[in-house]
């Protein structure tokens, strides 16, 4: 089963990135978090979750369709 998410910047609301898994959604927001700690890449999204990292804040992530 594929799971079709939104990472959500829990301050406003906005959706920020969407994304396709088969794990657990909350096992593929911990591996995006472990992602923006540890790699060197430096994509819009890796510096988003940066920034909230920073804030101690994290993503929150919607479950948008399962096929």
């Amino acid at each position: 089963m594929l799971r079709i998410y939104a990472l959500v910047d829990p301050r406003t609301g906005d959706v920020r990135y969407v994304g396709v898994t088969c794990c657990a959604l909350w096992v593929r927001r911990n591996n995006h978090l472990h992602e923006a700690r540890k790699s060197i890449a430096s994509c819009h999204r890796i510096r988003w979750l940066r920034q909230l990292i920073s804030l101690d804040l994290r993503p929150e992530i919607w479950l948008l369709e399962e096929t």
